[in-house]
């Protein structure tokens, strides 16, 4: 029974593709007049889009209804709105599918920016345009045809516009928009939502590290730090807070991406090693976790360093990722890990909910043997003018000396019981030496006079 019904599936899915004009009009009773189906981004306090009257039924757009958009001075450039991922249906492009035009009133000349964006999250296009004349309106068209070969045309469902995207914006601007329209092969009919969605029956399996050896995001066996979760920056992905098998978790629908925020001062998890995280997925191919650090000056901004680790991952049951962070310095290795402003996941092809719980640092990876504890690890003399021996109990497999900023000063591969290192051109302060004996990771202190 199941193979027939997966061949039924099949047949019905490969035989719907059709090619159609898909036009956005506002105009009462089409989906795009719901407001409720436009999300509004990087605009400071978001005002929404709104569906109003035509400034202007008099000339080239007749239309009763226009979108309007209000791009406000203290927003970025970029602000924009954009449909969900239901609103418009699915869609490809392929060969004769050409154009993308759309009217625009506007009070400024500026770029209008359009984008394509398929179900999980990935850019087919982005391109701007200057309107060419204000207070009346006007069609912009946009050549598409070269992102037919796109790796990510497929499954499009989204559709976004920043309608005032100027050099610098100098007041608040008023945007009205209509009249959107392209041609492509509609594989989704508008507003079909997904009803497998399938969430966790049990938890996952609670984490042992010692509070000591661990900063948690979330998790109900330790201590979380304050934080914001899913900030708005203009994703689709709701939140919701749930119990699972008396386990608190978090649940994500829509989940293109998300970020957490701690509101308590960034995290200094230089003495870290690793990030970890449970997750439940029916559908997901890939987690990825991304890491902001502010290098040092504890706020936003260009001199971030930003890095992320894509991880291939399991379905149908809890799952653990414990990532090194040799897995983001290898990526780039300006990051420092003292000064964590934010965090970011999103997933790849996650049409159904993704659940995380157990979300935290940790000194050692918790994918390892569990409960090994160092012993009868020395450095001396501490403070040293010169020189540091580091000697263990048994063989020290790797040596890595940070910093008061967190930043890598040495690091030394051996196979040894004690290790005499020079010290003697290092400035001044307090170091952290972080040592691998027997696959299992320690940390300790000393200072150089």
């Amino acid at each position: 029974m199941k193979k027939i019904t997966l061949l039924i599936i099949l047949i019905t899915t490969l035989g719907f593709s059709q090619q159609e004009t898909f036009e956005v009009t506002f105009e009462s009773g089409t989906p795009e007049a719901d407001v409720s189906i436009w999300n509004t981004f990087e605009n400071d306090t978001n005002p929404g889009l709104e569906i109003v009257s035509n400034p202007d039924a008099t000339g080239m757009n007749t239309s009763s209804t226009v979108a309007k958009f209000t791009a406000l001075d203290t927003g970025n450039p970029w602000a924009g709105t954009e449909t969900n991922h239901v609103a418009l249906g699915e869609w490809f492009l392929e060969t004769g599918n050409n154009t993308l035009s759309i009217m625009v009133y506007k009070t400024v000349i500026s770029d209008v920016g359009v984008k394509f964006v398929n179900a999980t999250n990935g850019t087919v296009f982005e391109l701007k345009q200057e309107n060419t004349v204000i207070n009346t309106w006007e069609t912009l068209s946009y050549d598409i045809s070269s992102f037919i070969g796109s790796g990510e045309n497929h499954n499009i469902d989204r559709f976004v516009i920043f309608p005032d995207w100027p050099t610098d914006r100098a007041s608040d601007n008023i945007v009205y928009f209509d009249s959107i329209t392209w041609t492509a092969n509609r594989t989704k009919d508008a507003g079909v939502v997904n009803t497998s969605d399938q969430e966790p029956t049990d938890a996952p399996t609670a984490p042992t590290l010692s509070t000591s050896s661990v900063i948690s995001l979330f998790s109900d066996a330790y201590t979380d730090l304050a934080a914001t979760w899913n900030p708005g920056w203009g994703q689709s992905t709701v939140l919701e807070d749930k119990t699972i098998a008396n386990n608190a978790v978090k649940k994500y629908s829509s989940f293109t991406f998300t970020g957490i925020e701690p509101t308590g001062g960034t995290v200094d998890a230089a003495l870290m090693t690793h990030i970890n995280l449970d997750y439940w997925t029916s559908d997901a191919t890939e987690l990825k976790v991304k890491l902001v650090d502010y290098n040092g000056d504890g706020t936003w901004g260009s001199d971030n360093t930003e890095v992320e680790v894509i991880k291939t991952v399991t379905t149908g049951a809890w799952g653990t990722l414990s990532i090194p962070f040799t897995d983001f310095t290898a990526i780039n290795s300006a990051i420092n890990f003292n000064d964590i402003g934010q965090l970011v996941l999103s997933a790849t092809g996650a049409t159904n909910s993704v659940y995380i719980d157990n979300f935290y640092f940790s000194n050692a990876s918790v994918l390892s043997t569990k409960g090994f504890t160092l012993t009868k690890v020395s450095l001396h003399p501490n403070p040293s003018t010169d020189f540091v021996t580091i000697s263990a109990d048994k063989n020290i497999e790797e040596i890595t000396i940070y910093n008061v900023l967190g930043k890598t000063v040495k690091n030394i591969s051996i196979d040894e019981r004690s290790k005499t290192i020079d010290v003697s051109q290092f400035n001044s302060g307090f170091y952290l030496i972080k040592y691998v004996v027997n696959n299992s990771i320690g940390t300790a202190k000393f200072i150089k006079e």
